[in-house]
């Protein structure tokens, strides 16, 4: 994991992260992302990414996880055992620490854990799309896509 500091004087650290993507994880990230679509929200993925690690409050996080958790013992959800893809994403140091912190929690619960498996309840939880959208453009207005024109004048000023 890289540390990289702020650009700019009061713009928050971020750190790179990789993640493993089975099959249906990238499944319900390119769902997401069509859901957010027909809101008006046109977001990538690796932003979606970034504004779920960042919107969704730690408790919830947890819970998430811990249902997918309870999911996948009982056989509800089938478990890949083969990875697909694993991505890098820059996420918000706070907001992969806030990760850490469930992942450790869900280890002291002597359950299946990680940051990839974090994402992956984050990814497969069942949102409300216009709930999702709303935060989605917060986050949006807060933190811009860099590679948008909005985070490109950002970066110029």
């Amino acid at each position: 994991m890289k540390k990289r500091p702020a650009d700019r004087i009061g713009q928050p650290e971020e750190q790179r992260v990789g993640f493993s993507f089975y099959t249906d994880d990238l499944k319900a990230v390119r769902a997401l992302v069509a859901a957010l679509r027909e809101r008006q929200v046109r977001v990538k993925r690796t932003f979606l990414v970034r504004a779920l690690a960042h919107v969704v409050p730690e408790d919830e996080m947890f819970a998430y996880a811990l249902t997918r958790n309870r999911a996948e013992q009982a056989g509800k959800v089938p478990v890949e055992t083969e990875i697909n893809q694993c991505l890098a994403f820059n996420l918000l140091a706070d907001d992969v620490d806030k990760m850490e912190r469930v992942s450790d929690q869900l280890a002291d619960k002597q359950l299946r854990n990680g940051r990839s498996f974090v994402l992956r309840a984050l990814l497969h939880a069942p949102w409300d799309h216009e709930a999702l959208a709303r935060a989605v453009r917060k986050f949006e207005e807060k933190f811009p896509d860099p590679r948008s024109r909005a985070g490109r004048a950002l970066k110029r000023a």
